[in-house]
């Protein structure tokens, strides 16, 4: 039986944004589909040039995802097993990337 080719990737357009930020500052990223929650925190990372030394969270409608710890108040589901195909099904959704400050 012959084996069907995978369907291609779908290029996702991200535009990245810092809330509150006076002048705006954002960048716009292209990448695949296939990309996980933890690889896209590693490209936001990059995108910014930041050097990732705070925790940090995404949260899609009021599901959050990240590094799950035991000692989390609420469920976090795992960052490293997600890909945006499963998250950003339409063109108008969006994610939330949150940093945690520790003053």
């Amino acid at each position: 039986m012959p084996r069907r080719p995978a369907a291609p990737n779908q290029i996702y357009q991200l535009k990245i944004t810092l809330k509150d930020s006076k002048p705006p500052i954002w960048r716009r990223v292209e990448l695949s589909d296939t990309v996980t929650l933890a690889q896209l925190h590693q490209i936001i990372q990059a995108a910014m040039g930041w050097y990732d030394s705070h925790l940090h969270q995404f949260t899609v409608g009021r599901v959050h995802y990240g590094v799950p710890d035991p000692e989390d108040f609420e469920e976090v589901r795992d960052e490293r097993r997600v890909k945006l195909n499963q998250i950003l099904t339409e063109p108008t959704h969006k994610v939330y990337w949150a940093l945690t400050l520790e003053l």
